[in-house]
């Protein structure tokens, strides 16, 4: 059951809970009867966690495509099983540090909304210092844990503190203090292999994504990069 303010927070937003239009609303319930179907008789997995918010983030990601959002889910949830996600949370990362002294990144504070803010400082990260603090392997099981983190913790409590529902941040990926040539082939995938990740399986939990810098707009994969005037 969604709570009243959880209604004011998506009002006249298209697409979101309290805003669909009577299409989006059969496509949502059509979309619920055929994973719970699929999960019956596939999965097997507790579905229990994930709450009609979760469910129209997929269908806002595939245009309400019922068919494609069902897809997408259905690879989440084998990812999920795969990946062993319910258990992200006895992951140790100890080099976490070391990480962040040569690639700076965290969340802080909020915007005037009560979002989340996350920044990257691609700008003066040292990509081949970093893999010498970790793994690719590690760091991309790291990036997961925080997004469970953010959809478990920091969403509820940003929506407790603000009194309504929040169910999006804001990435900031600041490029200042490097030049375009910074993002070269090594640096661009391992921005993008990230946001891959989120755009997969965590759609639609992150908007604009401003770039602190004069550097030319670049696209990785989903997180735009944008001029800052």
């Amino acid at each position: 059951t969604q709570s009243t303010w959880d209604i004011m927070e998506s009002a006249n937003k298209e697409g979101y809970f309290g805003s669909l239009k009577p299409a989006q609303e059969k496509a949502l319930q059509d979309f619920v009867a055929q994973i719970e179907k699929l999960n019956a008789e596939n999965w097997k997995y507790d579905l229990t966690q994930f709450d009609t918010y979760d469910y129209l983030r997929f269908l806002r990601a595939r245009k309400f495509n019922v068919t494609k959002s069902v897809e997408m889910f259905s690879n989440y949830i084998k990812w999920r099983i795969e990946f062993g996600l319910d258990q992200i949370f006895l992951f140790k990362f100890p080099e976490k540090d070391a990480v962040k002294a040569v690639y700076p990144h965290g969340f802080h504070k909020t915007d005037k909304e009560g979002k989340p803010i996350y920044i990257e400082r691609i700008g003066i990260t040292n990509i081949d210092l970093l893999f010498t603090k970790t793994t690719k392997e590690r760091i991309m099981r790291y990036y997961v844990r925080e997004y469970e983190k953010q959809r478990n913790y920091v969403y509820p409590a940003c929506s407790n503190a603000m009194g309504r529902k929040i169910e999006t941040g804001l990435t900031i990926i600041d490029l200042k203090g490097g030049q375009s040539v910074l993002l070269t082939p090594r640096c661009y995938n391992f921005v993008k292999v990230a946001s891959t990740i989120c755009q997969n399986y965590y759609p639609c939990l992150l908007y604009t994504s401003d770039a602190a810098d004069d550097t030319p707009c670049v696209d990785l994969g989903g997180r735009r990069i944008i001029k800052k005037k």
